[in-house]
């Protein structure tokens, strides 16, 4: 029995590894379009197929050596996800060619910084609103502050 667990559990990694990253094309997108776009010191985007589609983004104003005690949520941080539209649980854009994007965290001042509605459109649209609120609030400070 243990080796019939050891075998499903390998052709289900395989099977995984074998479907094809839906998203992956999305994450791509948005780190061109936003690294050319912005001039952070710390933006980390990354995409996930795994449970359901999603890619993050997440970023910071400071520069690393600048985070109070190394943590990034002692900086001037957010984070976006972006994810299928439609309450599809993959991502496929011959049937739904949108995404969603929220922003799920921030560490600015929430009376300064410019808020971010639940936007749902193209993926270069998401990056696009994306840039423009990375631009908007550069001047922000810290909610620690």
């Amino acid at each position: 029995m243990y080796h019939l667990n050891d075998s499903l559990h390998a052709q289900a990694a395989a099977i995984l590894e074998a479907r094809p990253k839906k998203m992956q094309g999305v994450r791509d997108l948005l780190d061109e379009k936003l690294t050319l776009a912005t001039a952070l010191p710390y933006l980390n985007i990354t995409a996930s197929d795994n449970l359901m589609s999603t890619v993050y983004v997440k970023g910071s104003y400071d520069a690393r050596e600048t985070w109070s005690n190394g943590i990034w949520e002692n900086s001037r941080n957010f984070r976006f996800t972006v994810s299928s539209a439609g309450k599809k649980r993959y991502y496929d854009p011959a049937i739904e060619p949108n995404v969603v994007v929220e922003l799920s965290q921030h560490g600015l001042k929430r009376e300064e910084y410019k808020k971010f509605r639940r936007y749902t459109g193209s993926p270069e649209k998401v990056a696009a609103k994306i840039a423009e609120w990375i631009e908007a609030n550069k001047n922000v400070r810290n909610l620690l502050a």
